[in-house]
Parts: C-alpha cells; structure tokens; sequence
C-alpha cells in the first residue's frame, strides 16, 4: 500500500495521499498507508481541496483512497478515473490477501485434520494388534488345553 500512495502522490502531483480502512467493529477510518510530502494532515490543516475515492470490498467497503494537494487544484475527469481505477486495483490485492489468508488457514487446518487421522489410524492399528494378539494367545491357550486334555484320554486308553 506505500508503494500505492507514493506513486499516486507523484503521478496526480499531490502533498499528501492516503488509504484509510473502515472497520466496522467501531464504525472509524483507520490510516493504512500515506505518502506526506508536506507533513501535512487532513484534521490538523484547512485543505481547500482534495478528492476522495471508494476502495470497494467484497461485503462492505473496505474504505477510502484520498488525495490533498498543498494549494488549490483542479481535478480532471481523468485523475479522477485514475485514482478510482487505482482504488480498484487496491480493492482486488486486498480481496487477493483475504483469499490468500482464507487458503492458508483452510490448509492448515486440513493438515492439522490429516495427522489426527494419521493418529487415529495407528491407534486403530494397536488396537487391531493387540487384539488380535489376545485372539492368538486365547487360540493358543485352547491348543495347548486341547492337546493336554487328548494326552490324558489317550493314556487313559491305555
């Protein structure tokens, strides 16, 4: 966003240009970016002019783009095209940076799934051998019972 409002500032010859967030959570503007080549601000100075800008989003604005020039200025229908095209361009980075954070989280949270189900998997496989270990020993337990137990038949025949 620096790299946006300094080159707005120079390209439109401005002293101060800045991109201001809407939160919604307070209802305020909130500084994200500016370019002061005037060490000026727009609450403590008289502007006599300025033009400002909507950065849209995808539910609700994401806030403004604004321009002061240090003395009176006329602004074209161009520059005005020219700085909302610029708003455009910041709305769909910002868009992109959402999505982008949106994956990310999604992806993680997906690995995050993906070990537990590993987890899982080489619990149920413990499980399944040490039953089945139980089933042979319990097999086992019967042969030897049942060997044991036809020796005693088989020398009571005799």
């Amino acid at each position: 966003m620096k790299v946006c409002v300094t080159s707005v500032a120079q390209c439109l010859k401005v002293k101060l240009c800045q991109v201001l967030e809407l939160l919604p959570t307070d209802n305020a503007l909130h500084l994200r970016a500016e370019a002061d080549y005037g060490q000026m601000t727009p609450n403590s100075r008289q502007f006599v002019s300025g033009m400002s800008v909507v950065i849209h989003g995808q539910e609700y604005p994401f806030g403004i783009l604004r321009v002061y020039p240090s003395q009176q200025q006329t602004f074209t229908k161009n520059d005005i095209y020219f700085l909302q095209a610029v708003a455009n361009v910041l709305a769909a980075a910002i868009e992109l940076q959402r999505v982008e954070t949106a994956r990310k989280n999604i992806q993680a949270e997906l690995h995050q799934q993906y070990r537990r189900s590993q987890l899982f998997a080489d619990i149920t496989l413990k499980i399944r051998q040490s039953l089945q270990i139980d089933e042979i020993l319990l097999a086992r337990s019967k042969l030897i019972l049942l060997s044991r137990f036809s020796s005693k038949i088989n020398c009571g025949d005799s």
